[in-house]
């Protein structure tokens, strides 16, 4: 099994993680600290999407070698592939804001849930805020993202072989 087909089965795997204890585990538990793990989930379905475009057209020679971290897949991704293959703005921004939480959280000094939300504070205590309602619209583009990776490596599959 290649590489772009590995990630492309993670993207999914992650994706279906994050669809589940959103749609499922939270509305029975209502912890919003579940909410964290969405937007892991989600940040790892889009990295591995991104990984497994990039690594179909490098394995057909057509982006020249990168570094293997998510600062250089994003920006060749963003350079080369976003205009290549009509990829929509919004899943460069869906890529970009998940990639924020996650370093937020890594960098937060403070976090808690409040009500039926799960709040992040920075050093400054600016407020950032992961609600179910915000990471369901997340989770839809995340779809329509894995969805359109997937239909864009199948067609250029046929038409290698």
């Amino acid at each position: 099994m290649e590489t772009y087909q590995k990630e492309r089965e993670q993207a999914r795997k992650s994706l279906m993680i994050a669809d589940h204890v959103l749609t499922q585990t939270y509305p029975l538990v209502k912890d919003p600290k579940i909410l964290t793990v969405v937007v892991d989930n989600l940040h790892r379905a889009t990295e591995h999407a991104v990984s497994a475009i990039l690594g179909f057209d490098r394995l057909h020679k057509k982006i020249p070698p990168f570094h293997d971290s998510f600062a250089d897949k994003t920006r060749v991704f963003r350079s080369r592939n976003r205009r290549r293959y009509d990829f929509k703005e919004e899943y460069l921004d869906l890529i970009t804001t998940l990639q924020d939480l996650v370093q937020e959280r890594i960098r937060a000094p403070v976090e808690f849930s409040r009500r039926e939300s799960y709040v992040i504070a920075d050093e400054e205590y600016k407020l950032s805020k992961l609600t179910a309602e915000k990471l369901k619209r997340k989770l839809e583009l995340a779809k329509l993202f894995i969805e359109d990776m997937e239909r864009w490596i199948r067609d250029h599959e046929r038409t290698i072989r």
